[in-house]
């Protein structure tokens, strides 16, 4: 039973949350303070690689947990860093991702004058969780947060990696694959909105169902999207209907793309002698294809722009604005929805 370590986690959540909205950074913050993953764990027993010209002293610890103030010599504030990790785990998160890890870093001002001025408000910090469950689905995830006084204006407030992956059998057949990744720059005006930002989600559905079907039978769909400050060329997105969008350094744009292929030569009861086989077109595959690109807010007409197909799956066109091609089958022969394949293989799409 983990209800220490379950309370300590649900805490260090709602205290990143409460502080999303915290007021702007008003000094530069000291790397030492911005770099994580300078401790290990031996057996649920924490140790902080305090660096060089900094003081650190342990406030707080147990198995899984160490909270410790740092402060630089010289400097009058102080941080207090706190760090949790599995009960009895040994892990050094240089080498080796553990399976879970939450790490934020609080400002605490001295003040000398023995006013009653609060701390500013603010946080920065990384969670990393990777587990595998008996069944062999596979969930990471890697966030990073900064607000108030650990705004930098050069890096991401907030970064979201996550891939969730549900291995059904050999090869892709009736796996489930889903990658998705958000950053966000600083909202500098105050209007709630970040300056810029950059959405990607990725998945692929393995269609194949025991011997029915064929490895090759599956959904990819995909989904980018940048604006503001992320989005900093100009061009062109078109589609095989002649319907195109033009879009400029500070738009917010979006391409969606859903592809699909089952070979109905593997099928028994299409036509086919469920043998298995390669993707095919025609009476003997069933092809499907959808693909759209948005300028979000232009007055250009149409806009969105999409295109359908019963007989091919694309993508068409692909803006490599939006980053590398999509596609149904990687150089490697399996499913690539990004380019890197969820088997941990590097892909190229053709």
């Amino acid at each position: 039973m983990r209800t220490g370590k379950e309370f300590i986690k649900m805490t260090a959540l709602a205290g990143a949350l409460a502080a999303m909205y915290a007021g702007a950074s008003s000094a530069a913050v000291p790397i030492e303070v911005k770099t994580f993953d300078q401790w290990t764990a031996n057996n649920g027993a924490i140790s902080y690689n305090c660096p060089a010209g900094w003081t650190c002293g342990v406030i707080a610890e147990g198995n899984g947990f160490l909270q410790l103030s740092m402060q630089q010599a010289g400097a009058t504030d102080a941080y207090i860093r706190t760090i949790v990790t599995d009960q009895n785990a040994t892990v050094d998160p240089t080498l080796t991702a553990p399976s879970f890890a939450d790490e934020t870093v609080v400002l605490m001002t001295v003040n000398f004058g023995g006013g009653g001025g609060a701390n500013p408000q603010g946080i920065i910090g990384k969670q990393t969780i990777n587990q595998t469950t008996p069944d062999g689905t596979v969930f990471a995830a890697n966030t990073s947060l900064a607000t108030g006084w650990g705004l930098d204006p050069n890096a991401d407030t907030i970064v979201i990696d996550q891939i969730l992956e549900n291995a059904g059998g050999a090869g892709y057949a009736d796996d489930f694959v889903s990658n998705f990744f958000y950053a966000a720059d600083v909202d500098s005006d105050g209007d709630g909105q970040p300056d810029g930002f950059t959405m990607e989600l990725d998945q692929v559905v393995g269609l194949q169902q025991g011997a029915v079907g064929a490895p090759t039978d599956l959904q990819v769909f995909t989904l980018r999207q940048l604006a503001g400050t992320r989005m900093n060329a100009s061009g062109t997105a078109s589609l095989p209907t002649g319907d195109s969008l033009t879009y400029n350094p500070g738009d917010n744009i979006k391409a969606t793309w859903i592809g699909q292929s089952i070979d109905l030569t593997s099928t028994v009861g299409t036509g086919g002698t469920g043998g298995g086989g390669g993707m095919t077109g025609g009476m003997m595959g069933s092809m499907f294809g959808y693909q759209a690109y948005e300028v979000v807010g232009s007055p250009q007409t149409p806009n969105p722009i999409a295109y359908f197909s019963l007989f091919q799956a694309g993508p068409w066109n692909w803006d490599g604005n939006f980053g590398p091609n999509p596609c149904l089958v990687g150089t490697d022969g399996n499913p690539s929805p990004t380019g890197v394949g969820a088997d941990g293989v590097t892909d190229v799409c053709p």
